[in-house]
């Protein structure tokens, strides 16, 4: 579905499924945006899609052992936890299947990481949270229901005068 609404709007026939049936069918708006460039170059779209489920898996993995290092201080740990990371067979089937959600594990792994550095220094990381928590919510709807967790995080967290949820929600918006 995605391929098609991609191939169509290159083409300059619209971001549509069928020429003239403007219907948005796909849910996954950013990863359309990731995926119009190569098609524009005339890229096999399925081969680019594995490609980015691949790096997006290694990216996943590489903040997951510096969040694993950052709460044990063991590397060892942190190996492990990488080593049942990346030889799940569902992180596998995600990696090399061609949809959004290994971009979508990605971001939402690198909003939380983000959200945790953010809890020590909020004045500086509440951008770059927001900023990430906004790429999960356009790369699927459910993404959206992320940032709400931290809004109210932040609400409990945070305390006044600086209240760093209302710029994130500024932010957001």
């Amino acid at each position: 579905i995605t391929f098609r609404y991609v191939e169509n709007w290159v083409a300059g026939r619209g971001l549509v499924f069928n020429v003239g049936d403007h219907v948005e069918g796909f849910s996954n708006p950013l990863f359309v945006l990731l995926l119009a460039p190569f098609a524009r170059a005339g890229c096999d779209l399925f081969a680019v899609s594995k490609a980015l489920g691949r790096a997006a898996t290694a990216l996943e993995a590489a903040l997951l052992v510096w969040l694993t290092v950052r709460a044990t201080g063991s590397t060892l740990i942190a190996a492990a936890a990488a080593a049942l990371f990346c030889t799940d067979r569902v992180v596998t089937v995600w990696a090399t299947g061609g949809l959004e959600t290994a971009v979508h594990a990605l971001l939402v792994t690198a909003a939380f990481a983000a959200c945790v550095d953010a809890l020590e220094a909020p004045e500086r990381r509440v951008r770059v949270a927001t900023a990430l928590l906004f790429a999960v919510a356009v790369s699927r709807p459910e993404g959206a229901l992320f940032f709400v967790l931290y809004l109210a995080e932040l609400a409990v967290v945070a305390r006044p005068p600086s209240r760093p949820w209302v710029r994130a929600l500024n932010l957001f918006l």
